[in-house]
């Protein structure tokens, strides 16, 4: 197997960090397709951190009573499926 440098660059967003590397002597394509699939690994960090979930809570202020309320509802709802599915 031939042993050959690697070029690497490290893309860092808010503290997820993705390697994206490839051969110094790659070809566009070679490139592109790393980068896609850096893209990619990306985009699965930031799902799985939930900071778009944290971005889409602040983009509105909400009052806390109705935080409350929607909190006390899924409490609720997740307390009726539990017993249904105790009672069966």
């Amino acid at each position: 197997m031939k042993e050959y440098k690697v070029d690497e660059t490290v893309v860092r967003v808010k503290g997820i960090e993705v390697d994206v590397k490839y051969p110094i002597n790659a070809s566009r394509d070679e490139k592109d397709k790393a980068i896609d699939k850096a893209l990619k690994k990306f985009k699965r960090k930031v799902k799985d951190s939930g900071i778009m979930l944290e971005i889409y809570a602040r983009s509105e202020f909400r009052k806390p009573s109705a935080i409350k309320r929607e909190q006390k509802i899924k409490s609720l709802l997740r307390a009726k499926a539990i017993n249904k599915i105790n009672n069966k």
